[in-house]
């Protein structure tokens, strides 16, 4: 990570607002979660899909460039010690997030503090609204309790 980038961005940019663009849930159609007595695990993946830039005239009548992040985060429950060749096929519930995380750039960036940006905070900020999605969703289909992990930075 470069942190003089990061920090720059910090600077040049100013979180507006984070929403959910759209979400997935695949249910097998034998998935009965007051019949199913196999003990399952989760699996979790997430990632910046895309970003763009919007300019647009704010309430006051200022010009304002946004920054739009599309996080996904998801999750997958399969049976527990499936060989990795069996795992895509024999999961029994999955959820897809998208998200839309939004910053006014108050500065112009360079791209490199932008992609720096990108891969050190946005899924940081996001993190919050996907956990309570994640577990409200997993709730609703019946699913045992689990906890989303923390989220950890990109290595």
């Amino acid at each position: 990570m470069n942190k003089e980038l990061v920090q720059q961005a910090h600077k040049g940019l100013v979180i507006q607002d984070i929403f959910l663009h759209s979400g997935e849930i695949k249910t097998k159609d034998d998935f009965c979660p007051l019949a199913e007595v196999t003990p399952i695990e989760i699996q979790f993946k997430h990632f910046i899909k895309d970003s763009r830039t919007i300019s647009r005239e704010s309430v006051d009548h200022e010009h304002m460039n946004l920054i739009v992040f599309r996080y996904v985060a998801g999750f997958r429950a399969l049976p527990k010690g499936l060989p990795d060749d069996e795992k895509e096929s024999s999961t029994v519930v999955e959820v897809i997030a998208t998200f839309s995380a939004c910053y006014a750039m108050v500065e112009e960036l360079p791209d490199e503090a932008i992609t720096e940006f990108a891969n050190y905070n946005v899924g940081f900020n996001v993190w919050p609204y996907w956990r309570e999605y994640a577990s409200s969703t997993a709730k609703r289909l019946g699913l045992p309790s689990f906890a989303i992990p923390l989220y950890r930075l990109p290595l």
